[in-house]
């Protein structure tokens, strides 16, 4: 009888332990002391799209989708193409049906100033009002974009991005929903921080090379805005399920950024 109370004991130890390293918290403003800590670099040599991936994440594709429609209409893409030519692009690489380019001023006159000031800095406005979301969700987002912005190199960004991943996986305090979302926002931030990296970086042009943080930022957002209720994509006939529709949004979202913000491109460097 006693060796069975101390089994039995040792049990409700191993059960005792497994459980309090899983036990939510109830304080949010802990938990975001926790993810900033997570957002930190570690040495990381990026040269190829192989060094960007994190298996860890269940929704890595969600960055590869991404790359691959910018990639694909950036290809095709010529610098004589006019804005029809454009929006054909798009349509041809994505589910969707865009007739004209209300769509594109639409993102960038109503929603631009929702998520960056006038110096390009983020600002969480458009996350903070974004319905059926948990608060703590939507501060996890908000904190990550504005700390990510503390580096430079585009491999600190990547590896620091993976450090956050790992905190989001790892963590008990996150439903299951939005670690969805958390993951698939950061695996494209991920890669599209990449993509704007080879395509901007070689500008001599200081701040044509900043208009990066603003595209990987619209990329990442993507998500999120086509959750936004109170903009009437329907009129603009597009309907966003979930998948892969959505991070082809979030490539439509950067690239119509791309366009808007460089005139078309006047230097050649995005569709070169």
């Amino acid at each position: 009888m006693h060796n069975t109370m101390k089994r039995i004991l040792a049990l409700l130890t191993i059960i005792c332990v497994v459980f309090s390293s899983c036990t939510k918290s109830t304080d949010k403003s802990d938990i975001l002391q926790q993810f900033i800590s997570s957002i930190h670099p570690t040495e990381l040599n990026v040269k190829s799209y192989a060094d960007i991936a994190n298996p860890m994440n269940p929704y890595d594709d969600a960055g590869v989708i991404h790359n691959e429609m910018i990639t694909s209409i950036i290809q095709t893409r010529n610098n004589e193409c006019d804005s029809l030519d454009f929006i054909n692009c798009i349509n041809k690489y994505s589910d969707f049906e865009i007739e004209n380019l209300n769509v594109f001023r639409l993102l960038i006159n109503s929603i631009y100033p929702k998520i960056f000031d006038a110096e390009g800095t983020y600002k969480g406005d458009l996350v903070n009002n974004l319905k059926n979301i948990p608060e703590l969700e939507k501060a996890t987002i908000n904190t990550f974009f504005q700390n990510i912005t503390n580096y430079s190199a585009v491999s600190d960004k990547i590896s620091a991005c993976i450090n956050s991943e790992k905190f989001i996986i790892e963590s008990c305090d996150y439903t299951k929903e939005s670690k969805e979302r958390i993951l698939s926002c950061l695996a494209i931030y991920r890669y599209s921080t990449y993509l704007w990296d080879i395509k901007l970086g070689s500008s001599q042009d200081k701040n044509f090379r900043n208009w990066s943080n603003v595209y990987d930022v619209f990329d990442a957002i993507g998500e999120y805005l086509a959750l936004q209720t109170d903009i009437p994509w329907d009129e603009y006939h597009i309907d966003i399920q979930d998948g892969k529709d959505v991070y082809r949004f979030a490539g439509m979202v950067s690239l119509s950024a791309a366009i808007s913000f460089s005139f078309i491109d006047p230097v050649g460097l995005l569709f070169k």
